[in-house]
């Protein structure tokens, strides 16, 4: 086969092209990559975009890595960074660059009162193991696919990424955000600050009905700018509706209960909405249920 083309060899020998060039660069011999065939071009490039890596690829079809690299990059698709390819889990790692949803708003809110931030770039979310249908939505919402855990009565999730990290951190969310943490600038858009008031009820408030009086009751707590903000914004959608914030040792809360605004505030927090935690949607459906079967706020337009 001496001083044949690679196109000779394989017409001689029915071994495809690609295995040739693999061989003969194996035995020291350069090939030019115009040598391989564009349906393998092509099949190469298709199954990096799909997530095969590079190694994988060449040993596909029998291929030097370099070459595989330098198809690739003919075609204009970036190389992954070792970061990227080091990633068993992925997410949409940009989504809260920009909060423009009402989706990413509410999470804002509820990451803001329930997740935490901590060293390594890391975000977590802890709930009672008997909310984790909604760390699942969260998964969702991000387009994720990391795993949730269980121990004990918990279930947690967490996510490692300086993007998203930083994101979180430019809105405010920092550690020990139970005490100092400040509310982010949010667009002025209703819908969105209602998802993000609705985010921090879900997160770290509660919509509760009492057992020896069957009175709702709806509130907040956490640190004084977010309990503030939180106060600030029903009074400035339900005119007339005033509360005031108390602190227990280092938490600060505000409560509502008065049958006059209940329903409103409610509304405000719960109808139409799209995303929240099943638990207190629940007892919104029920205040409503109690209302129009029972009538008990008849004053209320």
């Amino acid at each position: 086969l001496e001083n044949n083309s690679v196109n000779k060899i394989n017409e001689l020998t029915n071994i495809p092209l690609a295995t040739i060039i693999y061989i003969l660069h194996k035995m020291g011999v350069k090939c030019r990559t115009n040598r391989i065939a564009k349906e393998t071009k092509d099949k190469i490039c298709e199954d990096y975009t799909n997530g095969l890596l590079i190694n994988d690829i060449s040993n596909k079809y029998h291929i030097d890595a370099g070459w595989t690299s330098k198809i690739l990059k003919n075609n204009n698709i970036k190389l992954k960074t070792k970061e990227e390819i080091s990633r068993k889990f992925i997410c949409d790692f940009d989504y809260f660059k920009n909060i423009d949803t009402e989706e990413k708003a509410y999470w804002v809110g509820f990451i803001i009162t329930d997740g935490c931030l901590t060293k390594g770039n890391v975000l977590q979310i802890t709930l009672s193991k008997k909310d984790d249908i909604h760390l699942h939505k969260f998964n969702k919402s991000i387009r994720g696919n990391y795993p949730i855990k269980y121990y004990n009565d918990d279930t947690s999730i967490s996510i490692t990424n300086t993007s998203i990290y930083n994101s979180l951190s430019s809105l405010g969310i920092i550690p020990r955000k139970s005490i100092i943490c400040p509310i982010p600038t949010l667009p002025t858009h209703n819908n969105l600050l209602r998802a993000f008031a609705r985010g921090m009820v879900d997160g770290d408030g509660w919509f509760s009905k009492s057992e020896s009086n069957n009175r709702y009751s709806i509130g907040l707590c956490g640190s004084l700018p977010c309990v503030k903000w939180f106060k600030d914004f029903i009074s400035i959608n339900i005119p007339g509706c005033f509360a005031t914030i108390f602190k227990e040792k280092n938490i600060y809360k505000v409560q509502y209960r008065n049958r006059l605004y209940l329903r409103k505030i409610a509304d405000l927090l719960y109808k139409d909405s799209t995303i929240y935690l099943d638990r207190k949607y629940s007892k919104y459906i029920e205040l409503c249920n109690e209302i129009n079967e029972n009538n008990i706020f008849s004053n209320i337009n």
